[in-house]
């Protein structure tokens, strides 16, 4: 057999079973080293879309403020309790949750004479800032219509991909605190500051203790 011939023959042989198997593996450990951090970057880009979508909505909600505190039609019917404010004395708020969002994006024809119908107006601001807002804030939201969120279990409250939320604000305007809990993060706001938890089985909105009723 010439030298040309044997040349062909080898080249005919393709990759030897030991080669094959050294490839894979190979690929197996580099795979291994690349996933921990495909997915801390997957996780990152979810916590940092939750808080963009919960500072979307107070900016929303402290602008609407800004007319309904001046026509004063806005219902104070909680208390807010912080360390940050007034060394933790018991402030008046007004308190609007996922439930009045729920009836603003399914344009619902709520009762103007209600006592709550300036929390239905903001509530449709706060969609609209969502709606208008950067394309990374701009989550398929789907409120739930379950009521009284403090105290609930976040797992629970929000299956089904629902979003829970909670805004308490201030007779003057502005946002003293809020939770908004959406595809598995609860983002808690509170004297200028975001924080996201990753949601699970024990995670829970804010107790009564942080927002009460009205005495």
């Amino acid at each position: 057999m010439t030298a040309i011939n044997k040349l062909k023959c080898n080249k005919n042989k393709g990759f030897s079973l030991v080669e094959m198997i050294v490839v894979i593996a190979i690929m197996i450990v580099l795979l291994s080293m690349l996933v921990p951090y495909v997915v801390g970057y997957i996780e990152k880009a979810a916590r940092m879309s939750a808080i963009n979508t919960a500072r979307v909505m107070v900016n929303g909600m402290e602008v609407s403020m800004i007319e309904h505190a001046q026509e004063g039609s806005i219902y104070l019917n909680k208390v807010y309790t912080s360390e940050y404010y007034d060394n933790g004395k018991a402030l008046p708020c007004g308190f609007l949750t996922n439930y009045m969002l729920y009836y603003a994006q399914t344009n619902y024809n709520y009762d103007k004479s209600k006592h709550d119908y300036a929390d239905f107006l903001i509530a449709k601001d706060i969609l609209e800032a969502v709606r208008s807002g950067p394309k990374e804030t701009k989550p398929a939201l789907k409120f739930t219509k379950t009521d009284r969120p403090l105290g609930a279990n976040c797992k629970e409250y929000c299956k089904d991909g629902g979003t829970g939320a909670i805004f308490a604000y201030a007779p003057a305007g502005g946002v003293y605190y809020a939770q908004v809990c959406t595809n598995g993060w609860l983002v808690t706001y509170e004297h200028g500051n975001y924080d996201a938890q990753k949601v699970k089985s024990d995670t829970a909105f804010a107790s009564k203790s942080k927002l009460n009723e009205k005495k």
